[in-house]
């Protein structure tokens, strides 16, 4: 029994995507295989971003767990704190060829509009906090 079984809307949030930690095959295919067992009708992802401030802590982060990857990290956000588009394109077409073998839409990256059968639901009643 899961949530999306009794009726529940789920959805996977494939955030962040950690190059080279978390963006293989090995990784990505299994992920989605669970979330569609357990019932998922979408998923979302993005690769990691480092802003200032999220960028020093995760550094630390990285050169504390993982000092080998810090130069290859360097490079990748060397001019933003976004990866560049190749990297990102690289990433979407291996989730979304998972995607597509399972039957699993998959959505745009953050701040993608949702699935269209959600945008028609009438929007949830607020409940009042009077009592």
């Amino acid at each position: 029994l899961t949530l999306g079984t009794l009726g529940v809307a789920l959805g996977l949030f494939v955030m962040p995507v950690l190059p080279w930690l978390t963006d293989g095959e090995g990784t990505l295919g299994p992920l989605l295989e669970a979330a569609r067992g357990a019932g998922c009708r979408e998923a979302r992802w993005n690769v990691l971003f480092l802003r200032p401030g999220t960028r020093e802590l995760f550094f630390g982060w990285l050169r504390a767990e993982f000092p080998w990857l810090q130069e290859r990290y360097r490079r990748l956000y060397a001019r933003s704190a976004y990866v560049p588009r190749d990297y990102r394109d690289e990433v979407e077409q291996r989730i979304s060829a998972h995607a597509r073998a399972l039957g699993l839409p998959l959505c745009a990256r953050e701040g993608s509009a949702a699935p269209a059968e959600d945008r028609a639901a009438a929007p949830p009643r607020q409940l009042a906090l009077v009592w």
